[in-house]
This record gives C-alpha cells, structure tokens and sequence, in this order.
C-alpha cells in the first residue's frame, strides 16, 4: 500500500519508479509505508518535476505523461518531430490535440497529434483548478483564459478537441 497522493508507474526499461501528487515529483525509492517493488533501483536519480538532471549516460532525462522516456523514444522525438535540443524536464502530452507543456502548468505548444510518447494523459496534468476537461486533462487557468480571449466559452464539464490533420 502507498501512502496517500503517491502512485507506482513503471519506466520503459521495466523499472517502478514512484509519483509523489502531493509535491509533484517522482523518486525511483520507494516511499517509506510502501513494499518492496520487483525492478525498482535506488541508484539512479529520480526525474524532477520541472528541469531534471542529465542521466549517468549523459542524455537528458526527458518524462512525458508520467513515464521516463527510453533513448529510442527520445531519438524518434528528436529526429522526426523536434529537431530542436530536448530540454530534461517533466511534460504533459495530449495524444489526441497534439497540445504539451510541462507537468502542472498550461499548454504551451502543440505538437503532431497521436504520437506515442509515454503514458496516459493524467487528468491533473495541467495543476487544474478550473473544472473545465478537454480530453480529460482539468485545464490551467491561463488555459481557460486563453480559450475565453478568443470567444470560446470554457464551462466546467468534459470535451473533447481533436487536432485537425491535412
């Protein structure tokens, strides 16, 4: 059993690292109230929740959606989608509009919609406080007031936005 805010999620290198809600990091320990996880390592530094430090390997240590991105998905994102420098950080991915940025705050750039980059969209991804859910991600307040500035009406309930491809 976890202490309460704290969930377990596995790496793609299988390991379980933990989240921590209540402060907003991850940890590869394990929470002192938790068992013993299969795979988990105490060796190596836990991602941060806004700028993380590089890896031993010295690549950057990016997570998207809660999971640690392994080197091929790192490269692909790279390669054929970002040719920029990837900053090391903690992000939230929005599969369906393509919509990013980093874990706790608003959107702050769209992407190529349907990548397959880390784990599920958390619903609190964006720190929420707004009741407003657009595919099920509870929106930033600036989200909401950016939406509002261009004449949508942002009510709390559920929708969904799709991203228009050509």
């Amino acid at each position: 059993m976890l202490p309460s805010g704290w969930e377990a999620a596995v790496a793609p290198d299988g390991r379980t690292y933990y989240i921590d809600h209540n402060t907003r990091t991850t940890t590869w320990e394990k929470p002192a109230d938790a068992p013993p996880a299969y795979g988990a390592a105490s060796s190596v530094p836990p991602a941060q929740a806004q700028a993380a430090a590089p890896v031993s390997t010295g690549q950057p240590q990016v997570v998207i959606n809660r999971v640690l991105l392994d080197q091929a998905s790192l490269q692909r994102l790279h390669t054929a989608i970002y040719p920029n420098p990837i900053t090391p950080g903690n992000y939230w991915y929005d599969s369906i509009s393509g919509a990013w940025g980093l874990m706790g705050g608003p959107c702050i750039g769209i992407m190529p919609a349907g990548l397959v980059l880390g784990g599920p969209l958390p619903a609190d991804a964006s720190g929420g406080g707004t009741g407003v859910f657009i595919n099920g991600r509870e929106i930033h307040p600036a989200d909401k007031a950016g939406l509002q500035a261009i004449g949508v009406t942002a009510v709390p309930g559920r929708c969904k936005i799709v991203a228009i491809i050509n």
